[in-house]
């Protein structure tokens, strides 16, 4: 089967970029929840690059990596690269929904992407893949995503962050609508989907999905991707596997507020990588940052990184 990546990417340092963002900051004012323009939100640390380096050395069924932005394009990006298909915001989402700066609502849209493979993965810029994967890792011999949740027993008892209420809203209207419980949060790493039931899926929750896309910034109470795997199961045409991915602290399962707040004010990326040294056979990793990461903690990252894949990839000038 054909197999692509989506992997959005935003230069959060670009001036005409930041002078738009602050434009509608001061433009919605209040109604902007404080935890969805925090730096870490928009800001560039490097990682694409690497990522890129361990999908050539880890993942070569790959067949094109669709690279959403708003017209951005890294600079060392060897667009040339006959894998690497550049789409910008304007050609997926709704003018009305433009410009973005929300997550969210730019993932809402990428079954939009044109040619996009029935069978896709998402991955985020911070998303690593530690060795080789091979489509049976993804999707099932029926060509159904294999989807990988991380279980959350107590939802309510969780530490109430923006994303946390975003996983509890999803949960919530796929209930209503099905009357089928799904306690589990996104594991946050490279997911896999099956396009035909994610259009359905938008279809379905039309009103919600309309909504999160004209939604300039992060809220809490909007879906996430997460309903497409949700849905997916619904139908019948996935498969759920836990705990077969590194999953960095605050992705583990929270046994209690002491403990999500501890690993919310902890070092990430310090930790991160201490965390995947003690693991063994990873396949997949997140290094990402938070919002006390600090400009030290990010030069350690991408040294590890480097370290990781030192290889310069095609993909690069």
């Amino acid at each position: 089967m054909n197999i692509d990546l989506v992997v959005p990417w935003v230069d959060g340092s670009d001036i005409e970029y930041t002078e738009t963002k602050n434009e509608y900051k001061k433009l919605l004012g209040k109604d902007i929840d404080s935890e969805a323009i925090i730096k870490a939100r928009f800001q560039d640390n490097g990682e694409l690059k690497y990522l890129l380096r361990s999908i050539e050395q880890n993942a070569k069924f790959i067949r094109y990596i669709f690279l959403v932005t708003n017209g951005q394009i890294p600079k060392w990006l060897n667009i040339n690269n006959p894998k690497i298909k550049i789409i910008n915001h304007k050609q997926i989402m709704p003018e009305s929904s433009l410009p973005t700066f929300n997550s969210n609502a730019i993932e809402a849209c990428i079954a939009n992407i044109e040619n996009l493979s029935d069978h896709f993965l998402y991955s985020n810029d911070d998303f690593f893949i530690a060795k080789p994967v091979t489509e049976k890792d993804f999707f099932t011999k029926e060509g159904y995503p294999i989807i990988r949740l991380k279980q959350n027993y107590h939802p309510e008892k969780r530490y109430s962050t923006l994303y946390d209420k975003q996983m509890i809203f999803t949960s919530k209207c796929f209930y209503d609508k099905f009357k089928i419980k799904m306690n589990f949060f996104e594991h946050h790493n490279i997911d896999a989907f099956y396009k035909p039931d994610v259009l359905k899926c938008i279809k379905e929750f039309k009103t919600e999905f309309d909504y999160v896309t004209n939604c300039k910034f992060r809220k809490a109470e909007t879906l996430s991707k997460m309903i497409w795997s949700f849905y997916s199961y619904y139908l019948g045409h996935s498969v759920i596997k836990n705990n077969w991915i590194y999953k960095i602290p605050i992705f583990l399962r929270c046994i209690s507020k002491i403990f999500v707040k501890f690993f919310r004010d902890s070092k990430m990326i310090g930790y991160q990588e201490k965390s995947y040294k003690m693991q063994k056979n990873i396949k997949l990793f997140c290094i990402n940052d938070n919002e006390v990461t600090t400009d030290d903690d990010i030069k350690r990252g991408l040294k590890f990184l480097e370290k990781l894949f030192p290889n310069k990839s095609s993909f690069e000038i």
